[in-house]
């Protein structure tokens, strides 16, 4: 990874296109499919399995658990290292059903009822996310530079509009800053989401008619991600690529670290370089 921040500002400042990924990246959301997933399987009478291990699923190093000071474990995170995973929109989600109903075991109750149960449950949490830290700030420095901005997320119309249309959106003016919406129910029919680049590749497509046609354009464009999937889907798209780090405390692989152009702790630290232009 290109840790040399000034080179990926200069860059920026060029880029008249810049996209945003959603859950860890715009918002504090990464938690919230795992918590809806427990909250559908108490609905059920199922409770959730705990962690328990030295190693957390999160990534980080922790002492073993147990009793009612463990947590549950993250299943999202876990559901996410599999190749059922890499699909868009409601058919995530219907394969995180099925997941669960695997794991679980769960009787009486089909992938449908219980994604419907999870969505249920998330809408509900969604509406208190807040942005990540700045993110606002962010966004709004860039809106004002003339930048065209883009969300990419792979989740669906329904998840993805209660964030963007919440309380907290709403009071930092986030609901309608983003010129282009793609989300994973847009996908092609045989399409998968990321790390295939197909999401960016439309977004790239649907913000490149906003662009004033006479200008030169020295780069196609920037993205932030907080995940490896999200980091090598944006590179394949050819766009320049920062890494932000993820709420839940998830790393980047080796292959996705050396995909990023570069990487930053906090969006503080491109807003104040954005202040000199």
């Amino acid at each position: 990874m290109n840790n040399n921040l000034d080179e990926f500002i200069n860059i920026l400042k060029k880029s008249d296109l810049v996209f945003f990924d959603c859950d860890g990246t715009t918002y504090q959301s990464e938690h919230v499919w795992n918590e809806a997933c427990i909250k559908a399987l108490k609905e059920l009478g199922v409770t959730a399995k705990l962690e328990t291990t030295a190693q957390s699923t999160f990534g980080k190093n922790s002492q073993t658990i147990s009793g009612e000071s463990a947590q549950p474990v993250n299943e999202w995170a876990i559901f996410r290292s599999t190749p059922e995973s890499h699909a868009g929109g409601k058919k995530l989600f219907m394969a995180f059903a099925k997941f669960i109903i695997g794991e679980y075991a769960l009787k009486n109750i089909t992938p449908i009822e219980f994604e419907q149960l999870m969505s249920k449950h998330s809408i509900q949490i969604l509406n208190t996310v807040r942005h990540k830290d700045n993110a606002e700030k962010l966004l709004h420095t860039l809106k004002n530079k003339g930048k065209i901005l883009a969300i990419v997320t792979m989740a669906d119309d329904t998840r993805l509009n209660a964030l963007l249309n919440n309380i907290h959106s709403t009071n930092a003016g986030i609901n309608g800053i983003f010129d282009v919406i793609i989300h994973g129910d847009m996908l092609p029919e045989s399409a998968k989401g990321k790390p295939d680049p197909i999401c960016y590749l439309m977004a790239i497509d649907e913000a490149g008619r906003l662009r004033n046609k006479g200008a030169q354009q020295e780069v196609l464009g920037v993205a932030f991600e907080d995940t490896a999937g999200g980091v090598e889907a944006a590179t394949r798209a050819h766009l320049i690529t920062c890494a932000v780090p993820s709420g839940d405390g998830m790393l980047l692989n080796e292959k996705a670290a050396k995909l990023a152009y570069t990487s930053i702790n906090n969006y503080h630290e491109i807003i104040e370089k954005l202040k000199d232009n």
